[in-house]
């Protein structure tokens, strides 16, 4: 802290300059730490932050029952595709899904799909 004479100098002084209002406060501003007391705690707007004061995101309910499952995107393929597919591996029960897809002119995918789902109704399977 400065001397109350130093500080009254610098108060004439700054007076004596006739600045305009905001640069005078400017000057007072960037002088404040040395104008404050030891008694005197620091304003709220000097003291430096020590956490970002953010306020907590809140979560909103959703649409859906808190016990239900996640819908997720299922694709069918069209069914004649998924035919031309099924055709192909009875056609050729031993392929691979890249053979049957290129037999069938369907995405591998679907081809593999298909053999998938023949398997499991009971039919002889390719290799997937």
């Amino acid at each position: 802290m400065l001397p109350a004479d130093v500080i009254a100098e610098i108060i004439a002084n700054l007076a004596a300059l006739n600045l305009q209002p905001s640069t005078a406060t400017a000057v007072l501003g960037a002088l404040a730490p040395l104008l404050r007391t030891t008694e005197t705690p620091p304003p709220p707007a000097l003291e430096s932050p020590h956490k970002s004061f953010r306020r907590p995101r809140v979560r909103r309910a959703s649409k859906r029952a808190r016990d239900a499952p996640r819908r997720r995107y299922h694709r069918v393929a069209p069914s004649e595709a998924r035919d031309r597919a099924i055709a192909a591996i009875k056609a050729n029960p031993n392929a691979n899904p890249t053979q049957l897809a290129k037999l069938a002119k369907v995405s591998r995918s679907t081809a593999a799909n298909a053999a998938r789902q023949r398997g499991a109704q009971g039919g002889p399977q390719s290799c997937t």
